[in-house]
């Protein structure tokens, strides 16, 4: 989903960008590289939920901390 965006944005700003990524991935499935776009893939998926976990991780640990000046005050 992310990438799509992406590649949409580049779309919107330089056409041609597009175009060449595009075209590689079209002649990277042709040569049957699939293994190197699925491992592509794979990582970005890692990282975007690398990201979504530290994220979560700050919100909750500042939760916790709320939470925990919530009682002193009580």
């Amino acid at each position: 989903m992310h990438l799509f965006h992406q590649m949409r944005h580049y779309g919107s700003k330089e056409p041609e960008r597009k175009d060449i990524m595009c075209a590689s991935t079209v002649h990277l499935l042709q040569t049957k590289n699939v293994l190197l776009v699925f491992e592509f893939f794979v990582l970005f998926v890692i990282a975007q939920l690398l990201l979504l976990k530290s994220d979560h991780f700050k919100s909750s640990r500042e939760r916790l901390m709320r939470h925990g000046k919530g009682e002193e005050h009580a």
